[in-house]
């Protein structure tokens, strides 16, 4: 094991260290409800489109080109929300909505019933797909592959929506996907990913209460 930890070291190069710097940020951002997190995005999926070419991982590749897209994106949707909040609200009495309620960028719910519908569609795309791979490709774990990269790409659409529950899909994308690297020997990507649960738990949390204290002012404000 320490062979293969100090092999991933020394085969690791200043584009991939950059990259998982700049994703650390991006999801440390996002967490804190800031959107500066998607020029790190755009920044860390930018070089993994690249590096996980090289290494011939074209779908992992692919799906960094659609974070990058996102990125772009979830940049303009945040900023366009950001503006329209900060314009002066009125309450029924004619005085001026509380300045955190306009600077807060505006968080949001899904019901059940579309997560429902939603978790089976990945379920579905992520059966077809699995089945595909295991058929036609070498994949080691087609189905569990699949459907983390279905589900992340509903958890990054979310995200980009401000919708709450997008960190709860991470949580249970990235507990899969520490399975998926350690059983291949990425340490490295291991830790961030473990990184990764730990951030997405905080994120959830901290915009839980950013959502709570936004219904609060929006209650008060009316």
């Amino acid at each position: 094991m320490i062979a293969a930890i100090w092999s991933e070291l020394s085969a690791y190069s200043i584009p991939e260290i950059v990259a998982v710097i700049a994703s650390l940020i991006y999801v440390v951002l996002a967490s804190r409800n800031n959107r500066y997190c998607w020029p790190a995005a755009l920044l860390g999926s930018s070089i993994f489109v690249v590096v996980l070419w090289q290494y011939q991982l074209l779908m992992d590749s692919a799906l960094n080109v659609y974070y990058a897209a996102m990125a772009i994106y979830g940049w303009f949707m945040w900023s366009r929300l950001s503006i329209k909040n900060s314009a002066p609200e009125k309450s029924a009495t004619g005085t001026s909505a509380s300045n955190k309620l306009q600077q807060t960028l505006r968080l949001q719910t899904w019901p059940l019933s579309l997560h429902i519908k939603l978790l089976l569609l990945v379920a579905i795309l992520s059966t077809l797909s699995g089945y595909w791979l295991s058929q036609y490709s070498s994949a080691a774990f087609p189905y569990l592959d699949s459907f983390t990269t279905w589900a992340s790409l509903l958890a990054t659409f979310m995200i980009t929506q401000r919708v709450l529950e997008n960190w709860l899909y991470w949580m249970v994308v990235d507990v899969i996907s520490i399975y998926l690297y350690f059983s291949k020997d990425l340490f490295f990507t291991t830790a961030l990913f473990i990184a990764y649960v730990v951030l997405a738990a905080y994120g959830y949390f901290y915009w839980r209460q950013q959502y709570n204290a936004q219904k609060l002012l929006a209650a008060h404000a009316n």
